[in-house]
């Protein structure tokens, strides 16, 4: 189990290496559109657009408190499963994510919504 601690908050985070939430994520079986429809566009093409990356990192790892897979799983897929990976772009994106799961911002109750997606 990893974690990171940062930020003005010093927000300490215990990454999660729940293999079934993992696995249900990778094999598109969450129960939500958005993110099966995602991961199956993913694994039948290995191609994916930003935005989509950006929402599927967002539901494996955000907020912290309620699921915090450790992204570097989900780095690995995208590393797996992507025709055009970079590891500058998709390092970044996802160092990005963790910034704003324990950046500074003050507001305690944000929450990444699926269904609002």
């Amino acid at each position: 189990m990893g974690m990171y601690t940062g930020g003005m908050r010093e927000v300490e985070a215990r990454w999660s290496q729940d293999h079934n939430f993992f696995e249900s994520w990778r094999d598109g079986c969450t129960g939500y559109p958005l993110i099966d429809a995602s991961m199956e566009e993913l694994s039948t093409t290995g191609f994916i657009s930003n935005q989509g990356q950006q929402q599927l990192r967002l539901y494996l790892m955000f907020p912290l408190r309620d699921m915090g897979t450790d992204w570097r799983m989900g780095a690995k897929w995208f590393e797996t499963c992507l025709l055009d990976y970079d590891p500058n772009v998709q390092i970044m994106g996802t160092r990005h994510m963790v910034q704003v799961s324990v950046g500074n911002d003050p507001r305690e109750d944000l929450y990444f919504s699926i269904p609002k997606q």
